[in-house]
This record gives structure tokens, C-alpha cells and sequence, in this order.
């Protein structure tokens, strides 16, 4: 009853659930509505990487004391990327303190694998010398990379851990599914 709780919790509201030394807070002047991220999940589309640059968009669109748009777009993209990094910090937690044995184990695995890619939006943009230009570049490049992320996470708690697709004998004594 606790974790439907939490589940709805996380799913519902994104609020961060997390402590704060585990939520990588990216460095930032501007502010986006993570409620209009939040309302876009909840919209009944067919891919919800259409939430992914909504607010860095938006925000970028807005006035700003930014020297120029380059530097306004990546201030704007590292603010929504705190909103991502939060719902994927969220949804981790939930399924480390859900799961066990193989699962667990599996999951860990793919998560380790998945931050050794951080540099992956890396290159070109570390050897263009163009200013700032390739900088708001890598940084779009690593917001879409979080998200998605965050969002394949996300689906493996409603897709499998609310479903009880995991063996039994990995998830934690006295769990209980969704009915």
C-alpha cells in the first residue's frame, strides 16, 4: 500500500523524493515550468519524448539577461535537465528499493553502463572553434540523452514493477502490484 502510494507519488506529481545529494543539480541562471513538462507526460499521445525541449524552448524564447541566445539556451536546457534528473533519481530509488537478486542486479548493470556514455554528446562539439555555439549544442544533445533516459526508467516501474512482471522471488517481501 506504501509503495502504491509512492509510485503514485512519483508518477502523479514528479515531486523529488530523493535526497538532495543524490539529484546532480545542473548549474543554471534560468527557470522553467516543470509543471508543463509534468502535464505533457500525462497527456495521452504516443511518445512522450515530445515533452523533451519543451521548456528549454519555451524558456529560451523568453527575454533574458544572457549576453546572447547561445548561452540563453544552454542556461535554459541545463534548468530542464534538473527537472529530468530529478524524475530519473525518482524512479531509480523506486526500483533499487523494490527489486532484488537478478533484477536488481540487471538493473544496476544497465544503469552503471549507461552513465559510462556521459561523454557521448561530447564530440563534435569539443573540437569546433566556434564560441559558445557548440556549447548550447552538447548541452541540447545531453538534455535529450537525459530524458530519454529518464523516461525508459520511468516505463520500467509502470510497465513491470507495477505490473509484478519481475520473477516474484526479486521483488522485496511484502510488495504488493497494482491490481
Amino acid at each position: 500500500m506504501r509503495l502504491t502510494a509512492l509510485v503514485a507519488l512519483v508518477l502523479g506529481s514528479w515531486a523529488a523524493l530523493v535526497q538532495a545529494e543524490q539529484i546532480l543539480v545542473f548549474d543554471t541562471d534560468a527557470t522553467i515550468d516543470a509543471g508543463h513538462i509534468s502535464t505533457c507526460l500525462r497527456r495521452p499521445h504516443d511518445d512522450p519524448r515530445h515533452c523533451i525541449g519543451l521548456e528549454a524552448t519555451a524558456c529560451s524564447d523568453r527575454p533574458s539577461d544572457a549576453p546572447n541566445a547561445s548561452v540563453a539556451a544552454t542556461r535554459c536546457a541545463y534548468a530542464e535537465m534538473n527537472f529530468w534528473q530529478g524524475l530519473m533519481e525518482d524512479t531509480v530509488a523506486l526500483l533499487t528499493q523494490n527489486l532484488r537478486g537478478a533484477s536488481l542486479q540487471a538493473f544496476q548493470d544497465q544503469q552503471s553502463q549507461w552513465q559510462k556514455t556521459a561523454t557521448l554528446c561530447d564530440f563534435p562539439y569539443n573540437v569546433i572553434q566556434a564560441p559558445l555555439w557548440p556549447e548550447a549544442e552538447a548541452t541540447r544533445c545531453e538534455l535529450r540523452r537525459l530524458a530519454e533516459r529518464a523516461l525508459q526508467v520511468k516505463s520500467y516501474v509502470m510497465d513491470y514493477l507495477d505490473t509484478c512482471e519481475f520473477p516474484a522471488s526479486d521483488l522485496r517481501p511484502g510488495f504488493t502490484c497494482k491490481p
